[in-house]
């Protein structure tokens, strides 16, 4: 028997990596009852990172808009009749506030918690607070600036954690990449590949990409991977598993820590992250963490060389992080 057994939980969150059915999951291996639903519509056009490019396009917004209705009714019909313990709610943006009300008029015995992948600077919640009996972040200063909010770092899944498993490995990479274009990542990108060929250490960049972006990218000689679509863990573990070091290219105003470097902690990798906040966690370890912009460019080389050093990451697995989500505070 789990920690959860007999528990009813409402998952709702963003169909992103299979966040939403890896958490399902580890509801499930706690013992409790889980239904879940992906608070966004069912299309490829409609994920974050075509929504960005595409949504100065009044059609494809109202379009959008049309979609977003639609998942919220079909998430309220799927629920009639349903009692739950708990209502967990991952991002939340996609659900309008008349949802959340029917929500909690509908389970008024629930206890309902949000959790937040983003800072208040780039999705401004605040207003939603109320619609929840806890709140949670990933970003340090929303929460010390907002004492209702409360510190909860991201999580790794059960195949990182066979990675940190894994003997002798031969790396055919120092450093790997894998992210959408962002911000300041093609410009942070260029830099370190050409500290990298510099130092003559091996890297592979991949980077999700528009075509029209590819093609910029091609027309400076860049030697960057691009790919159109997400990638699931499967396409990318061997590359991944045979590198030495993650790289991270937070976004410059994120004091929250991504969800590739705890995946990273989970697979005992070491880290070449911009985001300084990272000597705030028990896992920091300047032998197997090396902030870009801050420690000296220069001892990256012996950096990567030295041995990797095994650290408890337990308490940022996918099953703590469930846990951590509907726990009595």
């Amino acid at each position: 028997m789990g920690i959860l057994t007999g528990k009813k939980v409402l998952l709702i969150a963003p169909d992103y990596h299979n966040y939403n059915s890896n958490i399902a999951a580890a509801y499930k291996n706690l013992g409790a009852e889980v239904t879940s639903f992906s608070q966004d519509p069912d299309t490829v056009l409609f994920t974050n990172f075509y929504l960005s490019r595409l949504e100065r396009f009044s059609l494809f917004k109202k379009l959008y808009r049309h979609e977003v209705n639609k998942k919220n009714k079909k998430i309220l019909s799927s629920i009639k009749r349903k009692d739950f313990d708990h209502v967990v709610v991952i991002k939340g943006d996609l659900l309008t506030e008349d949802t959340l009300i029917r929500l909690r008029n509908s389970l008024p015995n629930a206890i309902f918690v949000l959790f937040q992948w983003d800072s208040i600077k780039y999705y401004n919640y605040l207003h939603r607070i109320k619609y929840f009996n806890s709140v949670f972040s990933f970003d340090y200063e929303d929460c010390i600036q907002n004492e209702q909010i409360i510190y909860l770092p991201l999580f790794y899944s059960p195949e990182y954690e066979k990675i940190a498993s894994l003997k002798n490995i031969k790396y055919d990479n120092d450093l790997f990449f894998l992210g959408f274009n962002h911000t300041i990542r093609v410009k942070v990108i260029h830099e370190m590949i050409r500290f990298f060929e510099e130092k003559e250490l091996r890297y592979s960049i991949n980077l999700m990409t528009t075509i029209s972006e590819k093609i910029k990218l091609l027309k400076k000689n860049s030697k960057i991977n691009c790919f159109f679509k997400s990638l699931n863990f499967n396409q990318f573990a061997d590359k991944y598993t045979n590198s030495k070091a993650i790289i991270d290219i937070s976004p410059p105003h994120q004091t929250g820590l991504p969800m590739r470097v705890i995946e990273a902690v989970g697979a005992n990798k070491k880290i070449v992250t911009t985001n300084s906040n990272i000597i705030n966690e028990t896992f920091y370890d300047p032998k197997m963490i090396f902030i870009w912009g801050k420690d000296n460019p220069e001892d990256l080389v012996n950096f990567l060389d030295q041995e990797h050093k095994h650290s408890n990451s337990e308490s940022y697995s996918i099953n703590s992080f469930a846990l951590n989500l509907v726990r009595d505070y």
